[in-house]
């Protein structure tokens, strides 16, 4: 049974969006998903959009419906969450959808 591979350009976007730049003297790290949701209305939507990346390398890896059901979950929690003032800019800095999507394609791949 081949191993299936995960697109290094669908690795490269999650660690753009949860984890590319640290904050000075910590190790705390975020990335542009933080940052577009500070913007009112629309930042946490657009976020989600590019959360799916990730869903749809799953579906092109053909993932079982139990990851595709969990991926779109987190994505859309990372929304909703997201979209609550002030609470949801904690959170985003926090939660990291993509980066647990990216973690149950892994452990499928």
């Amino acid at each position: 049974m081949a191993t299936k591979s995960i697109s290094p350009n669908v690795e490269r976007l999650v660690d753009l969006m949860d984890q590319r730049y640290r904050v000075p003297g910590t190790d705390l790290r975020f990335g542009l998903d933080a940052l577009i949701g500070l913007v009112p209305g629309i930042g946490d939507f657009v976020g989600m959009l590019i959360g799916l990346a990730v869903l749809f390398e799953a579906l092109r890896l053909r993932a079982p419906w139990l990851v595709v059901g969990r991926i779109v979950a987190n994505l859309w929690l990372d929304a909703m969450v997201g979209a609550i003032p002030l609470v949801g800019d904690v959170w985003d800095f926090w939660f990291k959808a993509n980066r647990r999507n990216l973690r149950l394609l892994r452990e499928y791949a």
